[in-house]
């Protein structure tokens, strides 16, 4: 349960992360 626990928490870290470099990158096409 810890290791899912784990691995839960650091697929939603990538996703925030990714997100902002989504964010970042559609404004700098901008």
């Amino acid at each position: 349960m810890v290791l899912g626990m784990g691995h839960h928490l650091v697929s939603l870290r990538l996703k925030s992360l990714s997100a902002l470099v989504e964010e970042e990158e559609l404004d700098w096409m901008e």
